[in-house]
C-alpha cells in the first residue's frame, strides 16, 4: 500500500520458479492486465492471478504480461499445480493509505 492522489491496485506475478518448482536462471515480473481503477474489479482480477501462477507453464514471460485473452493459461486440467512457490504482488495506492509492505 502507498498514498498516491487517486485509488489504483496493480497485480503482477513474480515468478522465480518452473512448473517443476526448479528456481529459473532470472525472475520474470509479469503483469495481470492493465491497473485496477474500480476497487469492485480487485477480486475477479486476483482469481486470474491465481489461476495464471497455478498454469505458470503456459505464459510467456518474455512478453512480461499475461495474455487476458488467451484462455490455454487458465485452463485447470491435470496440469495445473495445486500450489505455487511464486508470488501474487498486490500493489493498492490511494489518498487515505499509508505506506505498508505485507508479504505472507
Amino acid at each position: 500500500m502507498a498514498k498516491a492522489d487517486e485509488w489504483s491496485c496493480g497485480i503482477n506475478l513474480r515468478i522465480e520458479y518452473d512448473h517443476n518448482g526448479a528456481k529459473l536462471p532470472q525472475t520474470s515480473v509479469v503483469s495481470i492486465g492493465e491497473k485496477i481503477r474500480n476497487p469492485d474489479h480487485v477480486e475477479a482480477k486476483l482469481k486470474l492471478a491465481q489461476l495464471a501462477i497455478l498454469n505458470v507453464e503456459h505464459i510467456d514471460l518474455a512478453e512480461g504480461k499475461v495474455n487476458l485473452e488467451d484462455k490455454k493459461w487458465q485452463n485447470t486440467s491435470e496440469s495445473a499445480l495445486d500450489f505455487s512457490k511464486n508470488t501474487i504482488c498486490v500493489d493498492v495506492k490511494g489518498p487515505d493509505f499509508t505506506s505498508l509492505s505485507f508479504v505472507d
